[in-house]
């Protein structure tokens, strides 16, 4: 099966001078390829019941990667909304100043993931904070990072999940309310929920929201999900 991978979104935002200085001054990332940030001025904040974008997940080169952002954040005084362990990865979240979900994560090494016919073994526990940042001071090169998964608020949980089956992707994990889906042995790397938006009807214009995702790999195609959100795969 060909290895798909998220490569880009593309977010509607209030200002892009205000977006484009969180990205670059709190989280240390100067113009991502990975994002594309369209400017509707006056924008309100994301809709949290909306299918959307539930986060998009930052994958950083290793723990102590992870310890300088936090650290960055902290030096910021920009608050976090969690840090879990995973099993398979560390993470911090927070939201950007449209309220676009936002993953800092790491993995942990591969050998470490547990996996049992097909499905690999997940939770969410506290992550160890203090030991974190405990980790040696680094310097990182800001084009090791990229996206490593898009997690999604849906309205429809099954038919999601058949929508990025026919896509390409396996179903790794499964919570209840949420399902996880990757290709080429990763945990996920995209996810779909319907913790909060069960049923619910997808924001409009004048609203920070996500209009789109560009994967890399497997067969060029160009779909619309189910909630009309416009999903595209490109070759590498």
């Amino acid at each position: 099966m060909p290895l798909i991978e998220p490569a880009s979104i593309r977010l509607t935002v209030a200002s892009l001078a205000r977006s484009r200085r969180f990205y670059s001054e709190v989280l240390g990332l100067e113009s991502p390829q990975f994002l594309e940030l369209i400017e509707e001025p006056g924008a309100a904040r994301s809709v949290a019941r909306a299918p959307g974008l539930f986060h998009m997940a930052i994958l950083l080169p290793g723990r102590a990667a992870l310890a300088v952002a936090v650290r960055r954040l902290i030096e910021h005084g920009y608050p976090l909304q969690g840090a879990s362990d995973h099993w398979v990865s560390e993470a911090v979240y927070l939201e950007d100043p449209d309220g676009h979900g936002i993953e800092l994560y790491c993995d942990r090494p591969r050998e470490e993931w547990r996996w049992q016919d097909g499905r690999v073994a997940m939770a969410t526990e506290a992550m160890d904070m203090a030991g974190l940042l405990r980790e040696p001071q680094m310097a990182w090169d800001a084009r090791a990072v990229r996206l490593g998964h898009v997690h999604l608020r849906v309205s429809a949980l099954e038919e999601s999940r058949e929508f990025y089956r026919g896509l390409g992707f396996d179903v790794t994990c499964e919570y209840p309310g949420a399902v996880f889906l990757a290709t080429g042995g990763y945990h996920h790397h995209v996810a779909v929920n319907v913790w909060q938006s069960r049923g619910a009807a997808a924001a409009g214009v004048g609203t920070a929201r996500l209009l789109g995702v560009t994967f890399t790999g497997g067969e060029v195609r160009r779909a619309v999900s189910p909630d009309g959100l416009e999903v595209v795969v490109e070759c590498r």
